[in-house]
């Protein structure tokens, strides 16, 4: 038989227990027995190669990593390979090129089970109906980042929490209707933004940083947002890869417009952000597949019924030709609405962009250093971890004020 990766759902292929790679075994698929990887050295002697397609007259041969000698790679290094990419689509597309000697399926990311997502939903929201009061942030919930989403006659913004290893949580979803030109939308926007909410351990919780995008009535975003780059509200545009180029999902320096208004005439310099859309939607869209609990997973709240999960999964990567090239672009099903999918999107950008500084970072000690552990549960306590932030640039600036971000010349 051939030696084959199988998967969670096979019952043949390379097993081991979760978080133990290094014991990894193989299970027949001819009548399940059990082999070690120290019993290649039997019978990899024995192998022969068999022609897949003997009419052909150019031969080709496939051998993937599964046959590596004993002492020169075994199955448990590529199981702990395999573990160490999940949640990340280009480490994954790494490993089944390199090591499996396989194809990588482009559109594989974009299938997505809904009805296997709405079995998901878990009882925690900070949204829930309004005869109901909001459950607390989980435990494992380090941050907030929200992502907003700008329409003629709403804002629909999205809070998104996160853990160790870009675990994340789909906490809630604020609508405000009304004429996104008058201010008491926006001030209603802000008073969700600027919100605290409460953490399984009894302290406050409010959103870290947020991304508005602003590619609709931009000048009315931009001037919104400039009075709070200091709470790291940013306005942002997503960019699509341009021929197959990658644009990542925060850039290295933001880009500046001269905002007017009728409320302001006197027009303002203002930065924004251009976000890599694509980035954001290869990553997410692979994590949603995802299934074992951990670092990448994401979990779906109670606010997160049908009509959500269809926005989630909204979009599809299809190929695409663009100036003679076929380029595979993530497309909207006609007629499906992608507010969730954006506002996911524009979330993990703030995430990005809240962690290109050198002092912010995603592990256990930054859950105890900002009070987040289950024995700290003072109530009166509240945690916003943008104390120390400012918006991010690549430009060092010294002796400033906001020390925590730039450090001084010495």
């Amino acid at each position: 038989q051939v030696l084959k990766w199988g998967g969670p759902k096979t019952s043949s292929g390379v097993k081991w227990n979760p978080g133990n790679p290094k014991d990894a075994w193989y299970v027949c698929e001819a009548n399940g027995c059990v082999i070690e990887n120290g019993d290649k050295e039997e019978f990899l002697p024995l192998g022969r190669w068999v022609a897949k397609y003997p009419e052909r007259d150019i031969p080709g041969f496939h051998l993937s990593g599964l046959y590596l000698p004993v002492g020169r790679g075994g199955w448990g290094m590529l199981a702990a390979e395999w573990e160490a990419a999940q949640g990340n689509p280009e480490k994954l597309q790494t490993f089944v090129n390199t090591r499996l000697a396989e194809w990588w399926d482009h559109e594989g990311g974009s299938k997505l089970d809904e009805n296997a997502l709405l079995k998901r939903v878990e009882p925690f929201t900070l949204t829930p109906p309004d005869d109901q009061e909001p459950t607390a942030i989980p435990v494992r919930v380090q941050l907030i980042t929200m992502g907003a989403d700008v329409q003629p006659d709403r804002i629909e913004a999205f809070l998104h929490g996160w853990g160790a290893g870009e675990e994340s949580w789909d906490l809630g979803v604020g609508v405000f209707y009304g004429d996104v030109t008058r201010q008491e939308v926006w001030d209603t926007y802000h008073e969700f933004r600027r919100k605290m909410w409460r953490h399984e351990t009894g302290l406050r919780m409010g959103v870290t940083a947020s991304c508005i995008d602003a590619r609709y009535l931009p000048d009315t975003v931009l001037a919104q947002c400039k009075p709070y780059f200091k709470e790291n509200c940013w306005p942002i545009m997503g960019v699509s890869a341009t021929r197959g180029k990658p644009v990542p999902v925060w850039p290295r320096r933001p880009k500046r417009r001269r905002a007017k208004t009728k409320d302001m005439p006197t027009a303002i310099a203002c930065d924004w952000y251009p976000i890599g859309v694509d980035a954001c939607k290869d990553m997410i869209y692979q994590r949603l597949q995802q299934t074992d609990k951990g670092p990448g997973y994401i979990h779906l709240g109670a606010h997160c019924d049908a009509a959500y999960i269809a926005q989630r999964t909204a979009e599809r990567k299809i190929p695409t030709l663009i100036q003679g090239r076929i380029v595979r672009t993530w497309q909207n099903k006609k007629g499906a609405r992608n507010e969730a999918t954006d506002g996911a999107n524009y979330a993990y950008a703030a995430l990005k962009g809240w962690l290109a500084s050198p002092n912010h970072k995603l592990n256990e000690d930054l859950a105890e250093e900002s009070g987040l552990s289950q024995t700290s549960a003072n109530p009166d306590q509240s945690v916003r971890t943008t104390a120390r932030t400012n918006r991010p640039s690549s430009r060092r600036r010294e002796n400033s004020a906001h020390d925590g971000w730039f450090p001084k010349k010495r």
